[in-house]
């Protein structure tokens, strides 16, 4: 085999596959996390509610327990609330509203953040699904993209921990979990499937190849890449 490489040509499409295999890789990863994470849902839709004292005194143990809406309503009815930007069960965008919820466990009292409704951006809109069941659930993290807070307009982005205790007035509030709207899958899991992420990667593969293969057809034409042993010439 014979191969002079052109280097600028070299150096170009060597970074340019592996970007192509990294998105692949990347786009794969996010399938399997998908696949889990609908699961996870629906191995937790098949479950029978819990009492609400007994999911919320499990804390880390007891997350994703679910808890009957009408549960948490009625002793949250006189609660204070703050208005948590984000999207219903159903995928429509608006205000969650989260309250605060206090329950006497074994080991102490527990204040958790329930969602006890939900008010969305266009009242003239689609209306959302009522909230049936509620589920315990890590407390979230604070997403890269997410605007500032405003606590003074009432107006939330992110679970700012030390920011809604002092607003909600629960210097104890848990920030480990909260009782989060439970609708089976939810809706942004099923708008891009795993199945089309698995598409996603195959095609920044096959991508990878094909620059591949275009890269091997400029040397075999440049005379630079040739298989076999190279032909004597006749005396």
């Amino acid at each position: 085999m014979y191969f002079r490489p052109l280097p600028f040509l070299t150096i170009l499409v060597a970074a340019c596959v592996a970007a192509l295999c990294a998105l692949g890789a990347w786009q794969w990863s996010r399938a399997t996390w998908k696949s889990g994470l609908i699961e996870e849902a629906r191995r937790h839709a098949e479950a029978e509610p819990q009492s609400l004292h007994d999911a919320v005194c499990a804390g880390q143990a007891g997350v994703g327990a679910l808890i009957r809406i009408e549960d948490v309503q009625a002793r949250v009815a006189d609660a204070p609330e703050v208005r948590m930007f984000g999207r219903s069960v159903d995928g429509v965008s608006g205000w969650r509203v989260l309250k605060t919820v206090r329950e006497t466990c074994p080991q102490g009292d527990a204040v958790v953040l329930a969602e006890a409704g939900f008010d969305p951006l266009d009242p003239q809109g689609m209306p959302s699904k009522p909230l049936r069941l509620l589920a315990l659930a890590p407390w979230p993290a604070k997403s890269t993209f997410a605007p500032p807070n405003d606590p003074a307009d009432d107006d939330w982005h992110w679970f700012d921990h030390a920011a809604l205790a002092e607003a909600l007035s629960a210097p104890d509030l848990a920030d480990a979990y909260y009782l989060e709207a439970f609708d089976g899958v939810p809706v942004y899991l099923l708008q891009v499937p795993p199945s089309r992420h698995i598409g996603y990667s195959i095609t920044w593969y096959g991508m990878a190849i094909a620059l591949l293969a275009i890269y091997a057809v400029v040397h075999v034409r440049a005379g630079r890449l040739r298989i076999g042993r190279r032909a004597r010439p006749e005396s």
